[in-house]
């Protein structure tokens, strides 16, 4: 959709709530209609041109693709429309995925189907907190979050969904494998975490890739993630460390996140990192000159 359309829409929403329904179907309707091509990548996709272009975030693509052949399985928790859950499938890595939103789902299950990937995906239709249950989720699209005000969506624009714990679905279930966690929940990472204490405790370690929003997206009035420094907290306690998984790849200190946090000025320049066992970092540091 034209930018300037765009802008118009959302004006047009503002002043006439009741139109607000028009302007999400058609904000966020554009993929629904196009059939799966074949990206960059070697998968057929639905969606963005960016992912069709293969633009959609590049160095965190480069990171999957490294970390593929190290691992044995994949939990893609806000899976979206299946970006991450198609390169895993299509590199033979079988994947969990959980994804919430109704049309996302669906949308996920055709760019699944559409490469013949359903033997090797395992799908959960339902958000991950810190306690099974039904939560209310606001917005759509790639944006949808638990956390009410994010990135400026209105409160009406919500729906329910069911809710359950990652210890309580995946618990025990692995055992000595190697497990890559791709965590994209809009700012819903900490609670996630408070009830996957199971799995960041796993022997080995998995490696976990977690998108944390400093001062972007925050609700209005909240210039700093209130849990920032808590979140990084859940892993440094638990004997990992953590890489800025972008262009610079530098390793996070705890310094660095509490300065951050009291400040309220984001110095970090992004916002994916990557938390991988202290013993591996040699062969991280390995892993990021094949990338430069």
């Amino acid at each position: 959709m034209p930018k300037k359309l765009r802008k118009f829409l959302k004006s047009i929403a503002i002043q006439y709530p009741r139109t607000a329904a028009v302007y999400r179907a058609i904000r966020y309707g554009p993929i629904i209609f196009e059939p799966p091509v074949v990206t960059p990548m070697g998968f057929k996709f639905s969606g963005s041109q960016a992912i069709l272009n293969g633009k959609y975030e590049p160095e965190e693509t480069k990171l999957v693709l490294k970390l593929l052949p190290e691992i044995d399985c994949v939990i893609n928790i806000g899976a979206n429309i299946g970006y991450y859950t198609c390169m895993a499938l299509h590199n033979k890595k079988p994947v969990i995925a959980f994804e919430p939103i109704e049309l996302n789902f669906k949308y996920l299950l055709g760019n699944i189907f559409a490469n013949d990937f359903q033997s090797t995906a395992e799908l959960f239709q339902l958000a991950l907190s810190n306690k099974p249950g039904i939560v209310e989720i606001f917005g759509g699209g790639s944006g949808a979050s638990l956390i009410k005000g994010w990135a400026g969506t209105a409160e009406d624009f919500s729906c329910l969904v069911p809710c359950s714990t990652l210890d309580l679905i995946l618990g025990n279930r692995f055992s000595a494998e190697r497990l890559l966690f791709i965590v994209d929940i809009e700012g819903a990472e900490k609670k996630m975490l408070d009830s996957a204490t199971q799995l960041i405790n796993m022997d080995p370690k998995p490696l976990w890739l977690v998108e944390i929003n400093g001062a972007i997206n925050q609700p209005l009035g909240i210039k700093m993630n209130p849990y920032l420094l808590e979140t990084f907290e859940q892993f440094w306690s638990r004997g990992y460390e953590a890489v800025m998984a972008g262009k610079d790849f530098h390793l996070i200190t705890r310094e660095e996140i509490q300065r951050i946090a009291e400040t309220n000025i984001d110095i970090s320049g992004s916002h994916n990192f990557l938390f991988f066992e202290k013993s591996i970092e040699p062969k991280i540091s390995q892993l990021w000159q094949k990338l430069k």
